[in-house]
């Protein structure tokens, strides 16, 4: 329904900010958090609670930036394989322009809401088939929960997916079928979520963009 209607797409974004980081990087390079950095990340939203001077490993971003919607790896991870936020918003836009996708722009790597930083859901749907052809993006993308390691400024800890639909500890919304998962929320963008599920052999790629919040938060 409306797949071709423009939206905000909130933090599905970070599904193209993982795609294009796993595709230009290597997974165990260790990356050196600095201010400058830290700095161009918005204050009060959802992080890893990354420090200045801290050196962590690419995949403990990346991981960060799926299945915990850190904001602040989403902005390490890309400025590291960029060599800078806006070199990493070309490889994105390019990125979009290369998978077919018309009515997608990126000017931010997380999602929070700016005009220029919009989608539709097709073209969700498509970069997301994509991403799912990467085996780690995958891995990524269906993890319930994961544990990054010790770093010099962190100790060992875990984080646990955003989609409690994936999450078996959630007894109200889990459901077994669903595999993996995004979920995303501004206030302009509403209420968002991109899954994968499976039943019977038949595999999906569901996309909600734009629903209203309620009293039950999921």
């Amino acid at each position: 329904w409306n797949p071709d209607e423009k939206i905000y797409p909130t933090s599905m974004v970070k599904i193209m900010t993982t795609l294009v980081a796993l595709e230009n990087c290597a997974l165990d390079d260790v990356v050196t958090v600095t201010r400058s950095v830290l700095n161009q990340v918005p204050i009060g939203i959802l992080g890893a609670d990354l420090k200045v001077g801290e050196e962590i490993t690419l995949r403990d971003l990346l991981y960060a930036n799926m299945v915990a919607s850190a904001t602040d790896a989403s902005v390490v991870a890309a400025a590291y394989v960029g060599g800078s936020i806006d070199g990493f918003l070309l490889m994105m836009n390019d990125k979009a322009v290369e998978l077919g996708c018309q009515g997608t722009n990126y000017s931010n790597v997380h999602g929070l809401h700016d005009e220029q930083t919009y989608t539709t859901a097709r073209d969700i749907a498509r970069i997301t088939e994509a991403a799912l052809e990467n085996e780690i993006f995958q891995e990524m993308f269906c993890a319930a929960e994961y544990t990054m390691a010790a770093t010099n400024k962190h100790e060992e800890r875990t984080i646990t997916t955003t989609n409690n639909m994936m999450n078996p500890k959630n007894s109200k919304y889990y459901d077994k079928r669903v595999t993996g998962g995004k979920t995303g929320a501004t206030d302009q963008g509403g209420r968002c979520l991109t899954l994968t599920a499976e039943k019977d052999g038949m595999e999906l790629i569901a996309v909600v963009m734009g629903c209203e919040s309620s009293k039950e938060r999921f």
